[in-house]
Formats: structure tokens, sequence, C-alpha cells
């Protein structure tokens, strides 16, 4: 795990970064609300699918749902979450 975590951190991925939320997001709002959420999983998929999600103090999902893929693809989703559940930038 802590190869992996390197890995992941050398991208650089910047969590504050506003430039892929939809445009009706108030953003100010969503980098205050982002500051108050906890980190939750792994949870899995099917056999090579995982994900981790970010939840509101009261249990709400909100904020980011990150999807990791072990197939041969490798691939990684992250989603931006916002009120109701629903996807708000990517």
């Amino acid at each position: 795990m802590p190869k992996a975590l390197r890995k992941f951190n050398s991208q650089k991925i910047q969590l504050y970064d506003t430039s892929k939320l939809k445009p009706e997001v108030d953003k100010e709002k969503w980098i205050q609300e982002l500051k108050t959420l906890k980190w939750y999983g792994p949870f899995k998929f099917w056999d090579d699918a995982y994900f981790f999600q970010t939840n509101t103090p009261s249990g709400k999902l909100r904020g980011l749902h990150l999807q990791i893929y072990t197939d041969s693809h490798r691939n990684m989703f992250l989603s931006l979450i916002g009120k109701g559940g629903k996807e708000c930038g990517t």
C-alpha cells in the first residue's frame, strides 16, 4: 500500500481544484464542505473494482467518489458528488 500511495500522490491530484465542477455549483461552499468530509472504504464493486467515498458528518454521501479498477485496464475515476448524491463534476 505505501508504494501505491506514493504513486497516487505523484499524480498531484488537487482535491481543492474547482475547475471540473458544473457552473451552477457554489465553489466556495464546495471547498468549505469538502473540509468537513471523511473518507470511507474500500468497498468492493466486484472482483476487480473497488471504491472509496466521502460522507458528511451526518453520514450523507457527498464530496468525492473514487472508483479503482484492478483489471487489465487499471482505470481510476474521481466523481464529484453534490447534494442528494448527484454528480456535480468529474
